[in-house]
């Protein structure tokens, strides 16, 4: 039960992740479920 929750928690907490970084892409920092992005941002350290 608990994975089933975990990915549908993924599932919209990447659509949320997703439709902020196309809003405001360069305002994005890399927080919480910013390593989604990495492939294509990668992250400042």
């Amino acid at each position: 039960m608990k994975e089933y929750v975990k990915s549908n928690l993924l599932k919209v907490v990447g659509k949320v992740v997703e439709a902020k970084a196309g809003v405001n892409d360069k305002q994005w920092p890399p927080y919480c479920m910013g390593f989604l992005y990495q492939p294509k941002r990668p992250s400042n350290r």
